[in-house]
């Protein structure tokens, strides 16, 4: 699964990829700590919508606080263990940060009354 996060009323073709720019994705778990560092919740349904000019002064503040830490890859359960084998993929150092840089691009697309929407 994943998340979209896209200007509210804005067109996108997406099998062009000149519209790459408009919209950004990312997978659940990366969505929801982006949205937590930004001080969001991905809870309870997925989805939302924010004003961009919000959504803007706090992914200033996120990149303001300098580079996150990297999350290792994760591997448990398997053969042997009686759980199913889960592997989270991690991410590297920086991600939280470069998502809010793309963001507020987002954001300065939409304008000071627009809207993002994610989900």
């Amino acid at each position: 699964m994943s998340i979209t996060f896209s200007v509210v009323g804005e067109r996108i073709d997406w099998d062009n990829d000149a519209d790459a720019d408009k919209y950004i994705n990312m997978s659940n778990v990366n969505a929801a700590d982006v949205l937590d560092a930004l001080g969001y919740s991905l809870a309870p349904d997925y989805s939302g919508e924010v004003r961009s000019r919000e959504l803007a002064l706090r992914c200033l503040r996120v990149i303001g606080q300098g580079e996150d830490a990297e999350l290792p890859m994760v591997e448990s359960g398997g053969p042997g263990t009686g759980q199913c084998r889960v592997i989270s993929c991690g991410r590297r150092a920086g991600y939280v940060v470069e998502r809010a840089t793309q963001l507020l691009a987002l954001c300065k697309r939409a304008g000071d009354l627009g809207m993002v929407s994610y989900g």
